[in-house]
């Protein structure tokens, strides 16, 4: 009796020291998880040494990139929606997918960056893709899906784009929901200039929710987000761009039912 006893004793023991090894696992990958969902949210963000740069520089007669590019000499333009947490800098380089995994300083990071296809000529085309992950709390392009919202769309249809060449005024013309299996939107080498009325035409043909109609002559700018339900799709704004100091193409307001 006393031999099983202690029999039990040690198989109760050694059940205890399982299950406290597994608790500290579980707690151990937990802990993990939840620094890394950190260090992701965090580097999502930009840092207080970049935000002062651009804030000073947004406030100055013209952009000056030089201390910007001191950091990384990819970054080519500033970027702001206004009443949103969108307000980047905007990168490009040779192959599309480094910014998918790295930062705008250029180091590894999960969240990447904001960066314009690298087939277009900078922001110089007539027509410019801008991509950015979907980043939970309203990071990076996180937001974009909130223009689906009419009061939304609404509150937040200008912003700015600060380049080398220039600065423009921005202004959201439509909120689009994109088949990628489809849509020709994407074919950048056969839409980047002079296509701009069959761009419009097949965004606005797919808009969740719209605002003004512009010339087709104006600067087209479209920021790109996977889609949060399917990996078929991307949500996407439609921008115009007009050069500050350039005479402002004329735009037409769209019909009620539109």
């Amino acid at each position: 009796m006393v031999k099983q006893m202690k029999i039990r004793e040690s198989i109760e023991s050694l059940v205890d020291s399982v299950a406290v090894a597994i608790f500290l696992i579980l707690f151990l990958i937990g802990g993990y998880a939840l620094v890394d969902a950190g260090m992701v949210d965090n580097s999502a963000a930009v840092d207080e040494e970049v935000m002062s740069i651009a804030s000073q520089q947004q406030e100055s007669p013209s952009f000056d990139f030089s201390e910007l590019k001191a950091i990384n000499p990819e970054i080519i333009a500033w970027l702001e929606i206004e009443g949103t947490n969108l307000n980047y800098p905007v990168l490009q380089t040779s192959n599309n997918s480094k910014y998918l995994v790295r930062d705008y300083r250029g180091e590894y990071s999960t969240s990447g960056a904001i960066f314009v296809d690298s087939r277009n000529d900078q922001l110089l085309d007539d027509f410019t893709i801008i991509y950015g992950h979907r980043m939970d709390g309203s990071k990076m392009f996180g937001e974009i899906a909130n223009f689906s919202e009419k009061a939304f769309f609404d509150d937040h249809v200008a912003g700015v784009l600060y380049t080398e060449e220039g600065t423009y005024d921005l202004r959201v013309l439509a909120y689009s929901v994109l088949n990628i299996g489809t849509t020709t939107l994407y074919r950048l080498d056969d839409n980047r200039n002079d296509h701009n009325a069959a761009i419009l035409e097949e965004a606005l043909a797919n808009a969740r929710a719209r605002g003004d109609n512009p010339s087709h002559e104006t600067k087209l700018i479209m920021l790109s987000t996977c889609d949060k339900d399917s990996k078929h799709y991307r949500d996407v704004l439609l921008l115009s761009a007009t050069k500050r100091g350039s005479a402002a193409a004329p735009s037409t307001p769209l019909a009620p039912g539109d």
